[in-house]
């Protein structure tokens, strides 16, 4: 799947992410500080389910999952993204959410989760209006972690 979003090409390379794009990837995320180190970037990386490139190629942006049984509950896919902040704009992020779940949702695959798991790491995420964004697209909250952030599950049907 490939679609874009204002000048950014949004690319699904799940179970697809060999070794040049895992050093793309290593290198956007070290560039951005947002893994420690290289060798947990390089373990990260087949996670990945969508890339956002700007107009030149570069990557921008990441979603990815790994399965998990949070406490209560079944299988479910435990999501996380990271835009780099010159990059942040209005509505990639929701489009990125979106996506990546309806990829996840209709992927045929042996013992399939039950859906996505979304934490709300960054404070903005939890006001008013995301609250309702995420509502209005199916997600619904279900408390949150120690730390107080926002945890949001939607299920597939």
């Amino acid at each position: 799947m490939e679609c874009y979003y204002r000048d950014y090409r949004i690319s699904t390379v799940y179970g697809r992410v060999d070794a040049e794009l895992t050093q793309e990837l290593v290198a956007f995320w070290l560039r951005n500080g947002a893994l420690p180190n290289a060798s947990r970037a390089r373990q990260r990386a087949p996670q990945v389910v969508l890339v956002a490139r700007n107009s030149e190629g570069r990557i921008v942006g990441v979603t990815t999952v790994y399965v998990a049984a949070p406490k209560g509950r079944g299988r479910y896919y435990i999501y996380r993204m990271f835009i780099q902040p010159t990059d942040r704009i209005y509505g990639m992020m929701i489009s990125m959410v979106l996506s990546t779940r309806d990829y996840l949702q209709h992927l045929r695959t042996e013992n399939k989760p039950c859906g996505l798991v979304h934490v709300s790491e960054n404070r903005k995420l939890m006001r008013p209006g995301t609250r309702r964004l995420y509502e209005k697209h199916g997600y619904y909250c279900i408390g949150q972690t120690r730390r107080g952030f926002d945890v949001w599950i939607s299920d597939f049907d």
